[in-house]
């Protein structure tokens, strides 16, 4: 855990968050953030704590996170990666079977939309499905959520060293600022789609690994800062 002169009072939808520098609290992970006092906040980002992005500022510990935070999603050519709540190319069978295995033995986020096309064969162990609306679910392993942070703290709960995100594309980027590994299946060709991945600065990730695969190639990002 990191020493974060910060804590977190309103929780906005969709993970957006007010605090106010009024005492110091322990937080793991990254978090986004606007605060009451721009000295205070000004004093914070100067010993390195925080690195800004416009209004909006992220911590960004030294130290390994509790708890990785993997987007998986395939992606063609031109950033497609939907269309009409599909994919808009063939299905590709050895990509989905690598899909399933990885994620099999841990918990998912998702979005509603993507929840609710998968309900016949849910992914990972447990599904944290975010939605505008609090609501119930009849599937015994689903549990809906509200915010980016109520997503994290439900994964963080099961106490698991790693999550998932699934998509779609909003939650691809509403995720993004906390995201530590990226693992994207490219899919040659550029294909029409009204859902595309969230642009990513690749000067602060690194490729770890590039596997060609019967239709696909796998890379496997880690994010060095």
């Amino acid at each position: 855990m990191t020493l974060f002169a910060v804590q977190f009072t309103k929780q906005e939808a969709f993970g957006h968050a007010r605090a106010f520098t009024v005492g110091v609290s322990m937080f793991p992970g990254r978090y986004a953030f606007r605060t009451s006092s721009p000295a205070n906040t000004e004093s914070i980002r100067n010993r390195g704590i925080l690195q800004s992005r416009g209004d909006k500022y992220y911590h960004h510990p030294t130290e390994r996170p509790d708890m990785e935070l993997i987007s998986v999603a395939a992606v063609a050519d031109n950033g497609v990666i939907g269309q009409d709540d599909g994919l808009p190319w063939e299905s590709i069978p050895a990509d989905r079977r690598q899909y399933r295995a990885r994620v099999a033995e841990h918990p998912v986020i998702l979005g509603r939309r993507t929840f609710d096309s998968m309900r016949d064969d849910l992914p990972g162990t447990t599904q944290i499905v975010l939605s505008r609306t609090p609501q119930e679910t009849s599937v015994e392993t689903g549990e809906y959520v509200t915010s980016v942070t109520e997503a994290l703290s439900a994964a963080r709960a099961l106490e698991t060293d790693r999550a998932y995100v699934l998509g779609g594309a909003a939650i691809y980027g509403l995720f993004q600022p906390h995201i530590t590994q990226m693992v994207l299946s490219r899919v040659p060709g550029a294909y029409e789609g009204d859902a595309v991945f969230p642009e990513w600065d690749r000067d602060v990730w690194t490729l770890q690994e590039q596997t060609r695969a019967d239709g696909f190639t796998l890379e496997h990002w880690v994010r060095t800062r």
